[in-house]
């Protein structure tokens, strides 16, 4: 193998080793349903849970094109940021944004600008001063849900 080929090996597999070490301190709550009128929201209530917790980020991914355009509010006493996936179906997620308010539980606000049902996908991650990311949990079920759970989504 020649010293070209040996170099862009190389840059490929720290590349990867560096995407899989942030896939591991990153939380997910994937394919979630927002299902009913434009004033609709879903309420999510994760917690950073380190002691050097200084914040939570996080961004959503609205799956189903030609929808809505979902936006994510996080909250915590008295403060709150929000980011909007506006062209859904493209797989990418909202810009980024994140909320220092120390540890504790944080809420979630998801909701969308127009009737119907959207699926989406939050990606999440407690901060540190440091760039780490501190122990978190990931709620299992949300606070207030608009799917009603036994009914048939079409």
């Amino acid at each position: 193998m020649n010293n070209k080929m040996k170099k862009k090996l190389s840059i490929l597999t720290i590349c990867l080793a560096m995407s899989q070490a942030s896939n591991v301190s990153a939380h997910n709550l994937t394919g979630k349903y927002l299902y009913s009128g434009d004033q609709a929201a879903d309420v999510w209530q994760p917690s950073c849970l380190g002691e050097d917790t200084t914040g939570l980020g996080a961004s959503i991914n609205d799956i189903d094109p030609g929808r809505s355009n979902l936006s994510l509010l996080i909250y915590k006493e008295g403060k709150a940021v929000n980011t909007v996936d506006v062209s859904g179906g493209d797989g990418v997620n909202s810009p980024f944004v994140s909320l220092n308010m120390g540890p504790g539980v944080y809420t979630f606000i998801v909701a969308m600008s127009q009737a119907g049902v959207n699926k989406y996908d939050i990606l999440f991650h407690c901060q540190d001063g440091k760039g780490g990311h501190p122990s978190g949990s990931t709620p299992t079920q949300p606070t207030q849900n608009e799917y009603p759970e036994n009914e048939s989504l079409f």
